[in-house]
């Protein structure tokens, strides 16, 4: 009863000091571009083997890199609709910039961390060159903005410990060049999520690994897009408000994320401050929060009907004067390792932008990147 009370006062808090606007906004923000997860069907069966929960991960079952029918049929669902302005629906691929170099990890005996830039990774993958030209044309035509989701989606520290410590699920895994799997772990965590890039274990180090981690992360953005990424989505939606100073030398104006943010507290046995976030806050040193207050994701949670769940959530956007910020995961477009998952999502996510263009003729899409430029115009959240 506390717990509902709870959770109803915070969507009213969200609710009312949230940013306001008479325009009818929509924003997708899809995480994990650039990512590796599970290569391959057969590794996936493989490691199922001894790490039978496996097969009950949706991103294990779904998730890879993108090739170039999944990049090709979601560029061709958004482009069969334009709103008010002429343009398309965008996604904003919040993009990994780097993955492990599983060899040269390896080769110092999983005591020092390594990395090699995504792009590639995915010059390795069959097509790989064809798949970064979707990428650019992606990205040349609007239909895909990519923005900073970190340098890469693993606490390498806390990943290099278990490795070192012996824990057999993620050697498995990492014999496949995966390190996303189910796990027990050896070593003392205060989650059982490998995912989090910023949580806060207390390793040795780690203050200063996670500062290069975002510049690294920056520069290797900057790089190859050629700008400067304006917002930033944490991993696993988990960070500690001391890497908030850091932030804007790196270009960064706005953190994406969720209404409910878990802090880590510093020391790696007193659990996680939960801190409740809305579109158009302060985050401090002149950057903002935008907050998803919709979302799809039909891939992890099959069982809903997510055609009406998503546009009920963007009405009830439209209804509070706030834009319709979409959380979807890159997954839910993915058909590498199973087809039928991207065929059926895609036909989903049609249907939604269909009824979305019929019910409000006055729709704008943009990316998270855009709507920081409404926010500077604003005056209210200027003062």
């Amino acid at each position: 009863m506390v717990r509902k009370i709870a959770h109803k006062v915070a969507k009213w808090y969200v609710k009312k000091r949230a940013w306001r606007t008479d325009r009818k906004i929509l924003i997708i923000e899809s995480d994990d571009w650039g990512s590796i997860r599970m290569p391959s069907n057969r590794v996936a069966q493989s490691l199922a083997i001894d790490n039978p929960k496996i097969a009950q991960v949706p991103h294990c079952r779904y998730d890879t890199l993108a090739n170039a029918d999944d990049l090709t049929a979601l560029f061709d669902t958004l482009t069969q609709f334009k709103d008010k302005n002429g343009q398309h629906p965008v996604i904003t691929a919040n993009t990994l910039v780097a993955n492990p170099d599983f060899e040269k990890i390896k080769n110092c005996a999983y005591e020092r961390y390594h990395y090699e830039p995504f792009h590639k990774t995915i010059k390795r993958q069959p097509s790989g060159e064809t798949v970064l030209q979707l990428w650019a044309q992606g990205q040349a035509s609007g239909l895909f903005v990519p923005q900073l989701h970190g340098r890469e989606h693993v606490h390498a520290l806390a990943w290099l410990a278990e490795l070192r410590a012996g824990n057999q699920a993620l050697l498995n895994a990492f014999e496949h060049g995966i390190w996303g799997v189910p796990y027990q772990a050896l070593t003392t965590q205060r989650r059982h999520n490998l995912q989090a890039s910023l949580d806060v274990y207390g390793l040795t180090g780690e203050e200063q690994f996670q500062a290069d981690w975002l510049r690294e992360g920056a520069t290797l953005f900057a790089k190859y897009f050629g700008y400067p990424s304006a917002t930033f989505i944490p991993p696993a939606y988990i960070w500690h408000k001391r890497i908030l100073p850091l932030l804007p030398a790196l270009g960064i104006k706005a953190i994406q994320g969720i209404p409910l943010q878990y802090q880590p507290r510093l020391h790696r046995k007193a659990g996680y401050q939960k801190r409740l976030r809305y579109t158009g806050q302060s985050a401090g040193h002149g950057m903002r929060y935008l907050v998803r207050n919709v979302f799809f994701e039909p891939s992890s949670h099959p069982q809903i009907d997510w055609v009406s769940e998503t546009l009920s959530g963007i009405q009830r956007s439209f209804d509070n004067r706030q834009p319709a910020i979409i959380g979807s995961h890159r997954l839910n477009y993915i058909g590498a390792l199973d087809e039928d998952n991207r065929t059926r999502n895609l036909d989903m996510l049609q249907n939604i932008l269909v009824q979305v263009v019929k019910r409000w003729p006055e729709i704008e899409f943009i990316s998270s990147a855009d709507v920081l430029s409404i926010f500077k115009s604003n005056k209210a959240l200027n003062q």
